[in-house]
């Protein structure tokens, strides 16, 4: 995928969506291990974590993009 994006896009947008990918690649990693980590320790916490990180995660991004929108406004 990386490299289809790289070679149909130039400019700022190569550089912006070659970024987020590499992003989104290090949160997942992140999220996995820490999911793990709990897993072995508490089971239970492991899987509040599993449920509840991604909904944050996503509600944070509707707060983000809210705001972004009331600022350009």
């Amino acid at each position: 995928m990386v490299g289809l994006l790289a070679g149909v896009t130039d400019g700022p947008m190569r550089v912006f969506l070659l970024s987020g990918i590499c992003g989104s690649l290090t949160t997942y990693s992140g999220y996995a291990y820490a999911v793990h980590r709990a897993w072995r320790v508490n089971r239970a916490a492991a899987l509040v974590a599993w449920t509840f990180m991604p909904l944050i995660g996503i509600g944070l991004c509707a707060v983000g993009y809210e705001v972004a929108g009331s600022m350009t406004n």
